[in-house]
């Protein structure tokens, strides 16, 4: 009986599991197909972004670079951090292929466990190697992770909907599934940006010390996940972290306060600069251009916002090539 039951998960792509369905899940599936069934492309510029950076067309960027649209490509997705864009990698190995510029957008969560990890992490739960399970800090973290591998049956737990959702969408094409599971990713995420939006500035400082500084440890899988990241670069192309302005309210709070979870970040992070490898912090909004009415709330941006993202983007990734980095 065990075996059968492990079996079924085992296959579980060509049965009826295959339908995610919490929002961080539907969009790293989306875009994997996305790009697979769209080629798949080798993009010269490839953006890995997170939620700041969904909404955005990247098409002005593509002609300050004097490239096609086709040529820069975004695979950004909420909460993106370096185990999952590793994931990514390592399930693609030809995305890097005539990649110049590999872009990281970074928040301060990266390194860190999530404050309800495991749970809620079903890209980990899904996919995560043994050692990386038992590399878990929490002992009941590693007690889950572990008997999930074994036999997962709280990752690939269902509702009934879910259940009959999955029976459907394994009889469509691998083409038809991308738009379906593409189209989740698109009304999820602008449901969580609506959201966003109904956030001040003062409310949003409580939102982002909770999501985006959580009092959790660091985690060796994400540190890992970003030391083979750097690994997976080829020779000739340039892997940039950046992290983009944030409004000023939270800039000033961020430096007045000295927070220890930020400063250890940004230590950690300019320890990754080497040859190949460009590490930038332009989180100071003013000095950049950038003011309140190019932010929706903290950290995401509006039109406005994007604009001026874009023109930085460019300056610095043109400086990059200039300078033969």
């Amino acid at each position: 009986m065990f075996v059968a039951v492990r079996l079924l998960f085992v296959f579980r792509p060509v049965t009826l599991l295959n339908y995610p369905e919490d929002h961080d899940s539907r969009c790293f599936l989306a875009e994997e197909l996305g790009y697979r069934v769209e080629g798949p492309p080798h993009p010269e510029v490839l953006i890995m972004g997170t939620s700041r950076l969904m909404e955005c067309c990247f098409d002005p960027l593509a002609e300050a670079l004097a490239l096609r649209p086709e040529e820069v490509m975004s695979l950004s997705r909420p909460t993106n951090s370096f185990w999952p864009i590793r994931l990514l990698l390592q399930r693609n190995p030809g995305m890097l292929d005539g990649a110049r510029v590999v872009v990281i957008d970074l928040l301060p969560y990266q390194i860190r466990e999530r404050p309800d990890f495991p749970e809620s992490d079903t890209l980990f739960l899904g996919y995560a190697s043994l050692r990386e399970r038992l590399d878990c800090s929490e002992l009941r973290a590693r007690v889950l992770t572990a008997a999930d591998w074994l036999l997962p049956l709280w990752s690939e737990r269902r509702t009934v909907e879910y259940w009959r959702k999955g029976i459907g969408t394994s009889l469509l094409s691998e083409g038809d599934f991308a738009v379906t599971m593409q189209e989740l990713a698109r009304s999820g995420s602008a449901e969580q940006m609506a959201r966003m939006r109904t956030f001040g500035p003062g409310s949003f400082l409580r939102v982002f010390y909770f999501l985006y500084l959580p009092l959790t440890p660091i985690s060796a899988n994400e540190v890992r996940a970003l030391d083979e990241i750097i690994d997976m670069m080829p020779e000739d192309t340039q892997l940039l972290l950046i992290m983009p302005p944030l409004i000023e309210d939270l800039h000033e709070a961020l430096t007045g306060l000295r927070l220890e979870q930020y400063t250890d970040f940004q230590d950690y992070m300019r320890s990754m600069q080497r040859p190949g490898v460009t590490v930038l912090f332009c989180d100071e909004p003013s000095a950049y251009g950038f003011e309140r009415e190019d932010f929706v709330e903290g950290v995401h941006f509006t039109d406005s916002g994007y604009r001026k993202l874009l023109a930085l983007f460019a300056d610095v990734i043109n400086g990059l090539s200039a300078e033969g980095l």
